[in-house]
């Protein structure tokens, strides 16, 4: 419980900078806010952030998924899975996340 009290407090913190969010409605939304968050972070982010995107989206994919949906030629399944792991997220969100994501790969 004590490890979700000091995220949520970051998340809402972070909330409440008008800071450029991530939209997935479109693909071209999606491509446009994503360039307009990474340029919003400082250049030492800007690294973190290219590789922090990558591990966000792909953590949401299980590796049976991925083999299913290549099986099946379902290109919108991924597409979906890698929008919905970033859709309304900060720059520092995503790297917050990402960060996390390893932490808990690392420990396992």
């Amino acid at each position: 419980m004590k490890k979700l009290i000091l995220p949520a407090l970051a998340v809402m913190m972070l909330a409440g900078c008008n800071e450029p969010e991530i939209d997935t409605t479109t693909e071209e939304t999606m491509k446009s806010s994503i360039q307009e968050v990474r340029n919003s972070l400082d250049d030492a982010d800007k690294p973190r952030f290219d590789s922090a995107v990558q591990i966000v989206a792909l953590s949401n994919i299980s590796m049976r998924e991925l083999l299913q949906a290549k099986e099946n030629n379902d290109d919108e399944f991924m597409q979906n899975k890698f929008k919905e792991s970033l859709d309304g997220k900060s720059g520092k969100e995503v790297i917050a996340q990402a960060e996390e994501i390893q932490k808990k790969r690392q420990a396992q």
